[in-house]
């Protein structure tokens, strides 16, 4: 985050959080993506608007890795990311979230992101329930005031709003790492769609 050593010497030394150069994506003869290219540096948010079939969701999954670009190159702090796989990209911290919401609607808030937060350490199968000096659960409740949900923290997921459950949505991402992530489009016919970078 801004102040931090790391984002200061990555602003200091020039790198991008996310750089495009040429990327193109086809489909056959139909040309979705061309040429694009993009930085975004440490800290820095941008949007992608344009209409419904613009290419918009194309170019998250280019940059994902659900569908990598035919062309062009995707780097990542530096590092080429181009051919890598959905789950390498992944171990690198970059996260996404998706235009539907993916939740456990009869839990809490709180135990949706303590079990994305679970999910990722070593002992995620135990079927030991967690304490409240658990790193897991100490994680969980960071990203709870991270995310602003604090006040809805033992509410069911059901009864959060659609902007609530984005918000669920940005923690549960964050829960992998909190370096990378891209956020995909709210769903809307002319979608916004935003980066925000931290190293």
């Amino acid at each position: 985050m801004p102040g931090t050593d790391a984002f200061s010497r990555l602003q200091s030394a020039g790198r991008y959080a996310l750089e495009l150069e040429a990327v193109s994506r086809h489909f056959g003869a139909l040309v979705a993506l061309a040429d694009i290219n993009l930085t975004v540096a440490a800290g820095e948010r941008r949007a992608v608007l344009g209409s419904n079939g613009a290419g918009k969701t194309t170019l998250f999954n280019a940059i994902t890795g659900d569908f990598p670009p035919t062309t062009g190159r995707v780097r990542l702090f530096g590092e080429d990311v181009t051919d890598l796989p959905v789950h390498e990209r992944i171990r690198r911290g970059l996260r996404r979230t998706y235009q539907i919401s993916l939740l456990f609607n009869g839990l809490s808030v709180i135990d949706n992101i303590y079990l994305a937060c679970r999910g990722i350490s070593r002992r995620r199968f135990s079927l030991r329930r967690p304490g409240r000096d658990e790193s897991a659960m100490e994680t969980a409740e960071t990203l709870l005031g991270a995310v602003h949900l604090e006040e809805a923290r033992d509410t069911l997921v059901e009864a959060l709003s659609y902007g609530q459950q984005r918000q669920l949505e940005i923690a549960l991402a964050l829960a992998g790492s909190s370096n990378r992530m891209s956020r995909g489009a709210p769903a809307s016919a002319r979608a916004i769609s935003s980066w925000r970078c931290w190293p």
